[in-house]
């Protein structure tokens, strides 16, 4: 079994205790090709600061919209599909979260990503300026003299927060991003012939769904390769909110407790309504229907998101 395999599948056997059985949702914040030179030059200190503020970003909008903590599991990747420096954070987080008393699950099926895009700006461009002003960060010599005219342009810009697939439950949450923990720069099959001197390989624009052929020297194709090697003892797995090391202790049980008691009253709703109305026959198979949901005044309520993504 190859050895990327292997650690996938033992991250996924560790990490079933920590994944409340909600639905998730997908997200991946990225960075403009103009800040890359710039993070690079200061690799460790800005790709740790690139999970902090993807998750403040996150928080400071569920804490101040909808008054929930919600958990946020984050993975970097630094390549594109290219092999260019391309730093950018692959985030799942809960559809919902603990309420800031800890008493209730409050679910919540929509991520604003259209307003996280101007909160991630804002929060990057500050840190960057802060950490400038308390010379923390070596700068690029086309950008050192012109640093606050340079950061006020990224204003302009359009900063992607992109929407992901939505996860039903957390079997397949975690299967979904143990692929990207132990991902390769490249795979074995995207490398389509080596000379000795040149190297070619084929990247899809996922935009455009395009492929492309690059043929690049050996040490060109070297460099590519190594600058994604993380720096050692670097963690590319973050969590945050409710799955924060520092608190998951205490809030996993209490999120397990309150969603197994909404389970709990469910079923019970569940069966005393069937056993209240008759239940119904398919016409098409005269077989006996499952009730799946609710409508009441034009709202309609899947009953399985009420609590999780299976229904009872």
């Amino acid at each position: 079994m190859p050895l990327g395999k292997l650690a996938t599948d033992r991250w996924i056997s560790c990490s079933l205790s920590l994944f409340p059985n909600v639905p998730y949702q997908h997200l991946v914040f990225t960075i403009p090709e103009q800040l890359r030179a710039l993070i690079l030059l200061n690799r460790a200190f800005l790709l740790n600061a690139l999970f902090r503020l993807a998750c403040y970003t996150v928080t400071l909008w569920t804490i101040s919209n909808k008054s929930y903590t919600p958990g946020i599991t984050m993975v970097l990747h630094t390549f594109g599909r290219d092999l260019k420096f391309n730093p950018h954070i692959h985030m799942l987080v809960t559809c919902g979260g603990l309420s800031l008393n800890h008493q209730k699950w409050t679910n919540n099926f929509f991520i604003p990503h259209q307003v996280l895009k101007s909160i991630w700006r804002h929060n990057v461009i500050s840190f960057i300026r802060d950490s400038a002003k308390k010379n923390l960060l070596k700068l690029p010599l086309a950008v050192g003299p012109n640093l606050n005219r340079f950061l006020d342009k990224l204003y302009s810009l359009t900063w992607y927060v992109n929407l992901g697939k939505k996860l039903s439950n957390a079997r397949f949450t975690i299967s979904y991003i143990g692929r990207y923990t132990k991902r390769p720069v490249i795979a074995e099959s995207r490398i389509l012939e080596y000379d000795g001197k040149s190297v070619v390989f084929s990247y899809e624009d996922q935009a455009t769904s395009e492929t492309f052929y690059v043929r690049i020297s050996v040490e060109e194709f070297i460099v590519r390769l190594i600058q994604h090697i993380p720096d050692k003892g670097f963690r590319q797995i973050r969590y945050g909110g409710i799955f924060a090391s520092r608190v998951r202790s205490n809030l996993i049980p209490i999120v397990n407790t309150i969603l197994e008691n909404i389970r709990k009253s469910v079923n019970m709703f569940i069966g005393n309504l069937q056993n209240y109305l008759e239940i119904p026959l398919c016409p098409a198979c005269g077989c006996e229907m499952l009730l799946v949901g609710i409508s009441h005044n034009g709202k309609y309520v899947q009953i399985s998101e009420t609590y999780t993504s299976h229904p009872p």
